[in-house]
């Protein structure tokens, strides 16, 4: 009997193991950056110089994934777009401090959320439908928030965004 219960321990931690999901992200040459990606993030963000291109494999799920990661400067801030291997694009994100986000976030993560100071945040487009959200970093003391909204400052659950802003 305890031999069964060692031999139905090592297959579920086994399963386990083989379950989880493996994400790498490491940087790459812009001459092995396919041609379609590179197309897009031109026509995306014309004029734009990429500082540093990025490969993000995904492994674990029913089958790997690929997407490349642009990294470069948009008016000035910190700003990342992801694209398929095929070129199609699936979100374009801006990084800003608490004091940099549009006024209307920054009112209503104040009336929101009474006791939190705004840290940072980002402006997330999903790149194939151009819908616009913003995740919101909230400290108060030791606690920490991560608070999705839309482009007036109302709360957006996780459950209601697009899937290309939840998949790895």
């Amino acid at each position: 009997m305890k031999n069964l219960f060692f031999i139905l321990v090592f297959i579920a931690s086994t399963f386990a193991v083989h379950a989880q999901v493996g994400v790498t992200v490491q940087p790459v040459n812009a001459d092995d950056v396919p041609a379609d990606v590179i197309s897009s993030q031109a026509s995306y963000f014309p004029g734009i110089n990429v500082n540093v291109w990025e490969k993000q494999t995904v492994e674990g799920q029913s089958e790997s994934a690929e997407r490349y990661i642009a990294n470069f400067q948009n008016d000035g801030q910190k700003a990342r777009a992801r694209y398929y291997t095929n070129g199609v694009g699936t979100t374009a994100t801006t990084y800003f401090s608490g004091s940099q986000l549009p006024t209307a976030i920054q009112d209503a993560a104040a009336a929101n959320y009474s006791g939190y100071t705004l840290e940072s945040g980002e402006q997330i487009i999903t790149l194939p439908t151009d819908d616009v959200f913003y995740r919101l970093r909230l400290r108060k003391g030791a606690q920490k928030l991560a608070v999705y909204t839309d482009e007036s400052g109302n709360e957006v659950s996780a459950d209601n965004l697009p899937e290309v802003m939840t998949k790895p």
